[in-house]
């Protein structure tokens, strides 16, 4: 069975706790090598090696791009304030307001663009069970990747087999044509040596015949071109 290099597969899923909707994307280019690529959103990266394992048991070659999106309903209740980040930047702000005698006052847009002030909840924050339930997700997406790339792989041999046909055509037709060929020039080089030379030298028209023959023979490569030289998908 002939596989594509090439194909797509997606899936989409939404697990249960808390509801989180992932959409999984997986794409495939011609490749020496197997060389995996993985996007995922921040709660799955820490899963990557398995994502990455469960491609390989089906994938040999090709350069695999696997694309994860996280889509989810967020209420307030899911975000979360670092406190211990908050207390120790409002500390150092007071400490360089007196230190260095500047004015003026924070405002929540300020607090609000502090990296990772504002965090999901404990209840976002990825752990095993993220990943199990995560994961028939993801065996939908290489299904359906695979049997795209065995579809491609399907119409491959039928696009080779049928030019083989094409070229078993031609290969008659050409074997066919050599006898006439054949005896097509023995009497066109008769006839220029009987009109070139008074006396006719048979000895010498059968070795220029031979000659001829040779050269122009194509035996060899006919039989190469038979369905056993081949390789039969």
């Amino acid at each position: 069975m002939a596989y594509s290099m090439t194909g797509i597969g997606r899936a989409s899923g939404t697990i249960k706790s808390p509801p989180v909707k992932f959409d999984v994307e997986i794409k495939s280019y011609n490749h020496r090598f197997l060389e995996i690529s993985v996007k995922a959103p921040t709660v799955l990266q820490p899963f990557e090696d398995e994502i990455r394992r469960a491609i390989q048991k089906s994938v040999l070659r090709g350069h695999i791009i696997v694309t994860i999106q996280q889509d989810r309903e967020v209420s307030p209740g899911h975000f979360a304030v670092d406190q211990v980040l908050l207390e120790a930047y409002l500390t150092l702000v007071q400490e360089l307001k007196k230190k260095y005698k500047i004015s003026g006052e924070l405002d929540i847009n300020t607090l609000l663009s502090i990296p990772g002030l504002i965090k999901f909840s404990q209840s976002y924050e990825c752990d095993s069970s993220l990943y199990k339930e995560f994961k028939p997700v993801l065996e939908q997406a290489i299904e359906n990747f695979l049997r795209m790339k065995k579809k491609e792989g399907e119409n491959i041999v039928k696009a080779m087999n049928d030019s083989i046909k094409i070229i078993e055509d031609c290969v008659r037709d050409i074997e066919r044509f050599i006898p006439m060929r054949n005896e097509y020039f023995k009497n066109h080089l008769q006839n220029l040596i009987k009109k070139g030379m008074p006396q006719f030298d048979e000895s010498r028209f059968y070795q220029e015949l031979l000659y001829n023959v040779d050269r122009t023979d194509v035996t060899e490569e006919c039989k190469r071109a038979e369905r056993g030289q081949y390789i039969e998908c």
